[in-house]
């Protein structure tokens, strides 16, 4: 074993959580990774595909025409992300992460069927469209 590879494993280790058996350990350090990546390309596409069914074009309509609609105060008020089900805006939070938190307190166990933006001016297109399921 090279020495740079030696001193990237002892490195590791420094930062590892303790008592980790050594397989464990050897996952830690990247050792036990195997990729398929055509097998993990049809999971996403499957994923994506059932998304996809699971979405009411008109009720992502009503979501966006929505937000354009409470956009000036949502920018006003700062909001940093914000969710609708629909015409109705379901949660708001500063972050996607605590977004979500708030979403599955609300009863949503997921978000699909949800219209989620990040709060900005129209010009900037990074929306998330999910589907619905209380």
């Amino acid at each position: 074993m090279s020495s740079e590879i030696e001193a990237l494993f002892a490195e590791s280790d420094e930062i590892a959580p303790q008592g980790l058996s050594p397989s464990a350990r050897d996952d830690f350090r990247g050792g036990n990774m195997e990729f398929d990546t055509e097998g993990e390309i049809r999971r996403r596409q499957k994923t994506l595909e059932k998304i996809k069914s699971q979405r009411n074009p008109a009720r992502i309509k009503e979501a966006i025409a929505a937000y354009k609609h409470d956009l000036p105060r949502l920018l006003q008020e700062n909001k940093g992300v914000v969710a609708y089900n629909g015409g109705q805006r379901v949660g708001d939070a500063p972050t996607l992460s605590d977004l979500i938190q708030a979403l599955k307190r609300d009863g949503f166990k997921n978000s699909n069927g949800l219209f989620i933006k990040h709060v900005r001016p129209i010009d900037d297109d990074s929306e998330h469209f999910l589907s619905p399921t209380r």
